[in-house]
C-alpha cells in the first residue's frame, strides 16, 4: 500500500490523458477460492471522445485459459483524471460457455488516468452459473 499511494496521488493530480493506451494485465480478486488471480495481458485502448472508448486484447483468464476481448466503453461520469462507466462487448476462452467460444460481456469500471499512466478497475460478473465474481485491476500506459 505504501508504494501504491504515491502513484495514486500522482495520477489524481495529473491532467487526464486522451488517445491511445497500451493495457497490461494485472491482478484479480475473486468471490470464491480456486480461481487464477494473476492475469497477464496485452491490449490496446483508444479514447475517441472524453466519454467513449474501444479496447481489444488478450489475457490469461480466471480459469488459466487464454481469452480475447473486444469492447466498447462509455464513461457515465468524468471528473478530472477519474471516470466511471460500463464496458460491453465480447470475450472468449471460458471453457464451460460455448466450448470456449465467443460470449457477450459487460462490466462496470472505474478509471484513473494521468498523462502517461493509468489504471482500470473492473467489477466482472461470474462467467457462468456458480462461478465467481472478480474485481480486476489493469495498468495502462500511454505509448
Amino acid at each position: 500500500m505504501k508504494r501504491i499511494l504515491p502513484i495514486l496521488l500522482l495520477l489524481l493530480t495529473s491532467p487526464a490523458h486522451a488517445g491511445w493506451w497500451v493495457n497490461i494485465g494485472g491482478l484479480s480478486i475473486h468471490t470464491q477460492p480456486g480461481f487464477n488471480s494473476r492475469n497477464p495481458a496485452l491490449g490496446g485502448e483508444y479514447d475517441y471522445t472524453s466519454r467513449d472508448l474501444v479496447a481489444a486484447g488478450v489475457y490469461l483468464n480466471s480459469y488459466s485459459r487464454t481469452s480475447h476481448y473486444l469492447v466498447y466503453g462509455r464513461r457515465a461520469w468524468v471528473s478530472g483524471p477519474m471516470s466511471a462507466g460500463v464496458a460491453v462487448g465480447v470475450v472468449d476462452g471460458y471453457p464451460n460457455l460455448h466450448n470456449g467460444g465467443v460470449i457477450p460481456w459487460a462490466a462496470p469500471f472505474v478509471a484513473v488516468e494521468g498523462d502517461t499512466v493509468g489504471m482500470n478497475v473492473l467489477l466482472i460478473p461470474a462467467a457462468e452459473k456458480g462461478g465467481a465474481w472478480a474485481l480486476a485491476a489493469q495498468i495502462k500506459l500511454a505509448p
